[in-house]
């Protein structure tokens, strides 16, 4: 199979970006419509298109130059996949548009119509958020399940002793991690709270939240207003994901509803402990007390309990964490993942060959 098209734009969750940097091919094209996103991954891989007025009507020709060797258009979010559509109607290549979760009910409605003038596979990562798009309607012939990539770490234990270090975490500091980028919904206001609470028993404590994201100003105020803004650290982009997930003892997701679970997979690759939100899709992908001790979303009590029971239970906590990690070698190999997704473009292109 040819080359794919990926299109991104500067607001594509960092999820995905990510889950692009793992499984995009050799021969793949990555190209922003508009500018580029700041992502490390992506960095030297992705070019830039400009922006026309208006490009989910008319493709600009920078873009449709992009397609003369593309086998299918693959887009990774919402503004991506409305000039996708135009570009792969123009141009009569199949598309495929990946989802973080469950798009809003708006896009669904969207993509319904656009579904059935061309040729059109919507991936979602999750069989919960899978069966909620087809209760909306969408042929459940068009939806597949992709599994967020997690890539399994060849050097953790150096990993985490060069990650402490230059954190000056001590070797009693118990860290606390809530990765994911910040954005409305993702729970770092939760995990905050939690933290906070259970730093009252244990001054050792420490949370770190890494990257950035539309409310990074809002999460940092909201840290400050703890009274330990020495002990919660943001790293930025200091760090790759899976060198602090090494070198942190417990993940928090407390999400408010479902964001994309790629950097859940990422820490159950990791091994370590999560505590989380029992929304959809963390629920099928960390089971309560099976993978992770999952709560309500927005009960900031019931989430430092189980952070508690995570630092006062070591034998519970590497139980949770040894069984994420079996999970994850089982559900979320890059390997696994990318052959999946060569038989969605397989499927999506098709119709076109039939």
């Amino acid at each position: 199979m040819s080359g794919v098209l990926h299109l991104i734009d500067k607001n594509t969750p960092a999820d995905m970006l990510h889950q692009l940097g793992l499984l995009g091919g050799a021969d793949d094209v990555i190209a922003s419509v508009g500018t580029l996103p700041q992502h490390e991954e992506l960095a030297g891989r992705a070019v830039a298109i400009r922006a026309a007025i208006a490009p989910w009507i008319v493709p600009p020709s920078e873009l449709l130059a992009l397609t003369d060797n593309a086998s299918a258009i693959h887009t990774w979010s919402p503004a991506a996949g409305r000039a996708g559509w135009a570009l792969a109607y123009r141009c009569d290549i199949p598309l495929v548009h990946s989802a973080p979760s469950a798009p809003p009910p708006k896009w669904i409605h969207w993509a319904k119509g656009k579904m059935a003038r061309h040729t059109f596979k919507l991936t979602v990562p999750t069989a919960a958020a899978r069966r909620k798009i087809v209760a909306a309607g969408i042929d459940k012939e068009m939806v597949h399940l992709l599994p967020p990539p997690a890539q399994m770490s060849d050097d953790a234990a150096g990993q985490r002793q060069r990650v402490r270090e230059q954190l000056a975490l001590e070797p009693e500091h118990i860290a606390v991690i809530a990765p994911g980028e910040m954005r409305l919904h993702a729970g770092h206001k939760t995990a905050i709270w939690a933290w906070a609470i259970v730093r009252q028993v244990y001054s050792n404590l420490r949370l770190l939240i890494p990257g950035a994201g539309p409310a990074e100003r809002h999460v940092r105020f909201f840290a400050d207003a703890t009274g330990y803004p020495g002990e919660i650290m943001f790293t930025g982009q200091r760090f790759g994901c899976s060198e602090l997930l090494a070198g942190a003892d417990v993940g928090l997701f407390f999400c408010q509803r479902d964001c994309g679970p790629a950097t859940l997979a990422a820490a159950m690759a990791a091994g370590i402990p999560i505590a989380g939100s029992r929304t959809a899709d963390i629920a099928e992908c960390a089971p309560h007390e099976q993978a992770a001790l999952l709560s309500d979303p927005g009960q900031p009590r019931t989430a430092a309990a189980n952070l508690l029971r995570l630092i006062e239970e070591p034998q519970l906590a590497s139980s949770l964490g040894a069984a994420a990690k079996q999970i994850a070698k089982t559900r979320f190999t890059v390997e696994a993942v990318r052959a999946r997704l060569t038989k969605i473009y397989e499927a999506a292109a098709a119709p076109a060959s039939a």
